[in-house]
């Protein structure tokens, strides 16, 4: 049985192509190298996990991970999407004491991801193929984490399976802002729960825009995170307002 309806995920990033002035606007913004962005973060909270100087951990350093433990990637990941926020040690810390099989449960979830693909590491991590299956953290065969959601976990997934991609708050916005789909992402403005469904079509598309603009799909995801989202061409023919960015993705679609 297929985890997802896979054609109409393709199908449904195709609806949402780029138009030529986004293509044109998007490859003037697109610029740099995402291995350089440095997240800066409070070096006293984290010195007895992340060995790295200068208060600032970059994408470049995770990348370089490579086949380091599922465990190490999960702290430095988590730490690269918390950054500065004054309640990122505790969150972690409560992570950690929930789940005393995380490391065993992060590497489960990677095997998958390299044999299977993304979006089955994704439902692992999700809990479940739809919102209406969706297991609480903890239970077999599915490997959610209390307090670990789309927003953080898709930062793990992308520094340690191929082909996946970070999902936040921020990028679910503009996607919304340039392919003119709200609902799909958002709801009154907020994120919703995507389910692994809709992280099929957030991956379609982004390679989909990536290969238009002739960028890689990490530089746009990091462009698009950078940007504001009024500043985005919306699609032509759409009216609704440019959303808002949410003080904390922090909990965003958990």
């Amino acid at each position: 049985m297929d985890l997802i309806d896979a054609q109409a995920a393709l199908d449904e990033a195709r609806a949402g192509r780029l138009n030529d002035a986004q293509v044109k606007w998007l490859a003037e913004a697109c610029h740099g190298d995402p291995r350089g962005q440095a997240v800066p973060y409070e070096v006293a909270k984290w010195a007895d996990l992340w060995p790295g100087d200068g208060g600032s951990i970059t994408r470049g350093a995770l990348l370089d991970m490579g086949a380091a433990p599922a465990i190490d990637i999960f702290t430095a990941s988590y730490l690269f999407g918390m950054g500065e926020r004054g309640y990122g040690r505790s969150r972690y810390d409560r992570i950690r004491a929930a789940a005393p099989e995380l490391g065993e449960t992060l590497e489960r979830v990677r095997e998958i991801g390299r044999c299977q693909g993304p979006v089955f590491a994704y439902a692992q991590l999700y809990g479940g193929p739809d919102y209406d299956h969706r297991r609480r953290p903890g239970t077999p065969p599915w490997s959610r984490i209390a307090s670990y959601g789309p927003a953080f976990f898709t930062k793990f997934l992308y520094f340690t399976v191929p082909g996946a991609l970070i999902l936040d708050a921020r990028l679910a916005a503009r996607v919304a802002r340039l392919t003119g789909n709200d609902h799909g992402y958002l709801r009154n403005g907020r994120p919703v729960a995507w389910t692994p469904y809709r992280y099929a079509v957030y991956l379609h598309w982004m390679n989909q825009a990536a290969a238009d603009v002739a960028v890689s799909p990490d530089l746009l995801e990091l462009t698009l995170f950078n940007l504001a989202v009024a500043d985005l061409p919306p699609r032509t023919g759409t009216t609704t307002p440019a959303p808002t960015d949410p003080e904390d993705d922090g909990d965003a679609a958990d």
